[in-house]
């Protein structure tokens, strides 16, 4: 049985659902319902520490890493560590709808006079439950990053 047509979202949509003034159509609801529900597991999923390489060419600081923590609150801090310039933390927010991770990056400690804010869209596919592509969007460079910490 169809989920939208009679099965636990169609119970869910209830029989005033289709009644007048209802805002969206069942089936709109329902589409909505599984949409939230979809991106709120891949959120889950996403939860944990992920270690990769520092999306960019090595240049002048050598070898580096970024290191993503991501919380299941929808925040994250991201640090970035090179061989030879230090590194940086950064902290803020991010979405989940489809394919399309977004981080917002609201703030960088330490630094009040050098708060950065950014909107960082990727895509990202696992690979594995413990490898996770995320490619620049829509430059389409790609980078794999792995589990380190399973968290929530």
């Amino acid at each position: 049985m169809s989920l939208l047509a009679g099965g636990t979202l169609g119970a869910l949509a209830g029989p005033a659902a289709a009644g007048p003034g209802a805002s969206q159509p069942t089936s709109a609801r329902a589409a909505t319902f599984v949409a939230e529900q979809t991106s709120s597991s891949v959120r889950r999923e996403l939860v944990g520490t992920w270690l990769g390489p520092y999306p960019g060419p090595e240049a002048a600081c050598g070898k580096a890493y970024l290191e993503w923590f991501l919380y299941a609150t929808g925040s994250y801090t991201s640090t970035w560590n090179s061989q030879f310039c230090g590194g940086s933390t950064a902290y803020g927010r991010y979405t989940v709808n489809g394919s399309l991770l977004t981080f917002r990056q609201q703030s960088v400690p330490g630094c009040p006079t050098c708060a950065q804010y950014a909107t960082i869209p990727v895509t990202f596919r696992f690979i594995t439950d413990d490898a996770l592509r995320l490619c620049n969007y829509p430059s389409g460079a790609c980078y794999l990053y792995y589990r380190q910490e399973r968290a929530g």
